[in-house]
Formats: structure tokens, sequence, C-alpha cells
């Protein structure tokens, strides 16, 4: 039987709990309502520079950068020398604007890599990422000698404090039949170049996003450490990405546990940039 001091009461519109003669809750509007429903959260988005105007152009857009983007800072691709103070440069720059973020070394050739590590890199670099593509110099198609030379570049990447980013071409999708799963067992992250016919240009974006992250779930690695990437605007073979066909993708990687997704941009797609920025809800 309760005590007669446990109560509720109503009045009219107005309500109240006692409990041993303390009222807990009083309201004038009948029930409490409901918490509020979380805000929709997004992944995290990773970005490249390779020159001053694109440093400057995601400098001049603060509103739309987070805590925890990762910044690809990259010099020394397809052959082409490096320029550490240039990189050390760009990050200082995007590190004024977006505080906490994250930022990659990026380079091609394990040759750029060892010179970029000897040159004085600056300490805002926690990670440093190995373009492997057909275009750089030492690739190989093969699984085996792609997963040797990961193999090399993680240990190198590691003995100066760094963590390593496989960067990887699309093509091992759908034409060198690699398991991009078995790279994220021998670098701490994968990237995915998903950008081309294969994947999102193409329209199979969430296809590739779901082939890939179970390849990750099969080798034991966690799906947040992969990343995928579209290009917005334009691609070099001139085909053009809808923002529908990169928000598929996005929101497939998303729901497939990725942790951030990487957003490729050039001089005259900035608008395209903002867009799907926008669409993201940034």
């Amino acid at each position: 039987m309760s005590s007669a001091e446990d109560t509720v009461v109503v009045i009219g519109a107005i309500a109240s709990i006692a409990i041993g003669g303390i009222v807990i809750w009083q309201s004038s509007q009948g029930p409490p309502p409901p918490p509020p429903s979380p805000p929709p959260t997004s992944g995290g988005i990773a970005f490249l520079t390779y020159n001053d105007a694109l440093t400057s152009y995601l400098t001049s857009i603060p509103q739309y950068l987070r805590s925890g983007d990762w910044f690809h800072c990259s010099t020394g691709n397809f052959g082409q020398g490096v320029n550490v103070g240039y990189m050390n440069t760009w990050a200082d720059q995007i590190a004024k604007v977006c505080p906490g973020a994250v930022f990659v070394a990026h380079t091609g050739g394990q040759p750029n890599v060892d010179s970029i590590l000897k040159a004085g890199l600056s300490s805002r670099f926690t990670y440093f990422a190995l373009d492997w593509e057909p275009s750089e110099p030492g690739f190989t198609s093969t699984q085996s000698g792609t997963m040797a030379a990961l193999q090399t570049f993680n240990a190198d990447v590691h003995s100066h404090g760094l963590k390593s980013v496989g960067y990887m071409s699309g093509q091992g999708i759908d034409r060198f039949g690699w398991d991009y799963g078995q790279f994220g067992t021998v670098v701490d992250h994968v990237t995915v170049q998903t950008q081309g016919q294969e994947g999102v240009a193409g329209g199979n974006g969430p296809a590739v996003v779901s082939q890939l992250a179970a390849q990750f779930q099969k080798a034991g690695v966690s799906v947040s450490n992969l990343t995928c990437q579209a290009t917005v605007g334009s691609l070099a073979s001139g085909v053009t990405v809808t923002l529908k066909e990169v928000m598929d993708t996005y929101n497939a990687a998303v729901a497939a546990g990725c942790a951030q997704f990487f957003l490729e941009f050039a001089g005259g797609t900035e608008s395209d940039l903002n867009q799907v920025l926008q669409a993201i809800g940034r």
C-alpha cells in the first residue's frame, strides 16, 4: 500500500509528482517531454592540398572544417621532387583556421618517403601516406609485391614516430584483384581511390564501399581504418561526378563504419566542394 505522502496530483493542466512529501517534478503542460533526439552526425572529411591555391581555398572555408578532419599535404608525386618546406607551410596555414586538424604527409615512391623523413618534417604531422598507383615509382600490381612495399613503408614511418597510410589505387577493385583488407593488416590506415569509373563516377560507389568493408571485416581489421574517396566536379578523364553519386557513396561509407571520407577537389571545382560539404551538414 502506498504512503499517503507519495502522490501524483493533477489539477487542471498542472501536474506534479511528490515522493516523501517532496515535489520532484511539476509542469503546467502535462507529462514531461521526451529528451531531444541527438543531432545528426557525419563522418570526418579528408582533404588533399598540393599547391598554394588549394591551401588558400581551404583556409578560406573554416565554417566547413572540423577538428579531426585530415589534411594530406602532398609533394613529390609522379616521380617529381619533394619540397618539405611547402608541406610544413601548408600545415601551419591550415592549423590556424582548423584547430585539431590531423596532418598527413603525402608522396609517391619510397625514395621520396625517405627524403621527406630526413628533411625535417614538421611535428604537426602525425601520419604519412604512400601514394600507390601505376604512375608512381616502384609500383607493382601484384598483391604480394604491394604487401611487401607497404610493410617496408610502414616500418620506415613507424621508426620516425608516425603512423602509416596506404593511399591505394582504385584499379585494384576491378583490374588487379586486390584484397584491400589485407593491406589494412600491414599499415595503420588505408585510403582507396574509389572516385573513378570502377566506383563513384560509374555509379557504383555504394557497392564498392560494401565490397571493401567486407574485405576489412574478413581480414579482422576495423572498417574505421578504411577511407573511400570521391572527386567533386570533373575527373581528369572529363567525366563529371554528380552530387548524388558523391552523397550516395558518402552515406554508404558512414553506414559501413568508415571514420572519414576523402573529398578531392581541384582549382575550378571549389563550388562543387562547398555543395558536398553543405549536403553532409557542415
